[in-house]
C-alpha cells in the first residue's frame, strides 16, 4: 500500500478539486465606497483602526470559479466546512506562539512539491475562511512571482506589489495592499516580475524587512503566502525560511513519495509543517458521520499539525523515518 493510500485511510477526505481552465482577464471592479472595517485584535486589546487601502475591489467569484480556484456554488457549504477545520489548528498555533512572543507564527507559507497539487486553490479558500474568523484579518500575498496565479485570479495584473516593494526600498509595502469588499480580506499582488533577480530579491534583507513591516502593521493579521512549488524554484525555500508555519499540499495518488521527502528535506527538520491531502477519497469516518454524500467533489483530504515534522507523521512506520503522531486531521 502506497504512502498516499495510507494517508487517505488515516485522514478523512473527499473528492477532487476543480482544475483551472483559463486565466481570468477581466479588469477588477473598483468599489467606490469606503472599505469595510477589519476585524479587531485579540481579547484585552483595543479594536484596531480601520485600514485604508489605495484601492478596494470586488472579488469576482465567477472569474475565480472559471479559474478553478473556488468550488461550484452548490459545493460551497461543504468546502467551507473543510476549510474551517483546516484553519483552526493554524490560528490556534498562531495565537499560542504570538502570546509567547513569536510573531512569525502569523506568517503561513503554502506550497507543494510539484505543480498541479492544488496550492493556490488551498491558499485562496483558506484565505476566505480565515477572513470570516472573529477578530482576525488575512492578507493573501502572491509569492509565486514567476507564475502569479493569485494576482491573475483577482484580476490584478499590472498592479504594483511584492516585487516592487523589494526593488524600491522607499516603497512602503502597506501602500501596495489592495482591499476587497470581503471584510477582513486583502491582497498583495506579485508585482513586476524580475526574472534575473527574483531569487536574490526574495533572499535579500529587504524581504525580511517587508515581512516584518506587514506583520507589525496589523496585530490581528494572518499573512498567507502562495509560494512556487518547492522542487521547481529556489525562491520557495527562501520564502519558507521566513514563515512561522508551513502548509504542504500533497495530491493523493499523484505526488511521488520521493518528491514529498525531497521537499521536506529542503524545509529542514525544525520547520512547523502541516499537510493538506488533496483529492482524497471518502474515508470510513465520512460514511459513519453521514458525509459520504459529498464524496464526489471536495478538494481536501486532511490537515495534520505534526510537531517536529515529516511526512512520516502520516505513517509512523516508513523506513528510515522516526515515528511521529498526528495531532489533528480533517476530511
Amino acid at each position: 500500500m502506497s504512502l498516499i493510500e495510507r494517508a487517505i485511510e488515516r485522514m478523512r477526505g473527499l473528492g477532487p478539486e476543480p482544475r483551472a481552465t483559463s486565466s481570468p482577464s477581466d479588469p477588477p471592479k473598483v468599489v467606490t465606497v469606503s472599505p469595510a472595517p477589519v476585524a479587531g485584535s485579540r481579547p484585552t486589546s483595543v479594536v484596531p483602526s480601520e485600514q485604508q487601502f489605495r484601492k478596494t475591489i470586488e472579488v469576482d467569484l465567477p472569474v475565480l470559479r472559471q479559474a478553478g480556484l473556488i468550488p461550484p456554488a452548490q459545493k460551497e457549504h461543504e468546502v467551507a466546512r473543510q476549510f474551517r477545520r483546516i484553519k483552526l489548528p493554524l490560528i490556534e498555533q498562531a495565537r499560542k506562539r504570538v502570546a509567547a512572543g513569536d510573531t512569525t507564527a502569523r506568517l503561513i507559507f503554502v506550497s507543494s512539491a510539484l505543480p498541479g497539487e492544488g496550492k493556490t486553490y488551498s491558499s485562496v479558500n483558506l484565505a476566505f475562511s480565515i477572513s470570516r474568523e472573529k477578530d482576525t484579518e488575512v492578507l493573501l500575498v502572491d509569492g509565486d512571482v514567476a507564475k502569479p496565479h493569485v494576482t491573475r485570479a483577482f484580476c490584478l495584473d499590472g498592479e504594483p506589489g511584492l516585487v516592487d516593494a523589494l526593488t524600491d526600498e522607499s516603497t512602503d509595502p502597506e501602500s501596495l495592499i489592495i482591499g476587497t469588499e470581503m471584510p477582513g480580506l486583502s491582497v498583495l499582488p506579485a508585482g513586476a516580475f524580475a526574472e534575473d533577480s527574483a531569487t536574490e530579491l526574495l533572499a535579500s534583507n529587504r524581504m525580511r524587512q517587508v515581512v516584518e513591516r506587514l506583520l507589525d502593521a496589523r496585530a490581528s493579521r494572518i499573512i498567507l503566502i502562495d509560494s512556487p512549488p518547492l522542487l521547481l524554484t529556489t525562491e520557495a525555500k527562501v520564502l519558507a525560511a521566513l514563515a512561522g508555519q508551513v502548509i504542504m499540499v500533497v495530491r493523493a495518488g499523484a505526488t511521488p513519495q520521493h518528491a514529498v521527502f525531497e521537499a521536506l528535506d529542503l524545509l529542514g527538520e525544525d520547520a512547523q509543517i502541516g499537510f493538506i491531502l488533496n483529492q482524497a477519497q471518502v474515508s470510513l469516518a465520512d460514511k459513519y458521520t453521514g458525509y459520504a454524500g459529498y464524496g464526489g467533489y471536495s478538494g481536501y483530504g486532511g490537515y495534520g499539525n505534526y510537531g517536529t515534522y515529516g511526512i512520516s507523521a502520516l505513517d509512523g512506520s516508513l523506513p528510515g523515518k522516526p515515528r511521529r503522531s498526528v495531532a489533528g486531521e480533517v476530511r
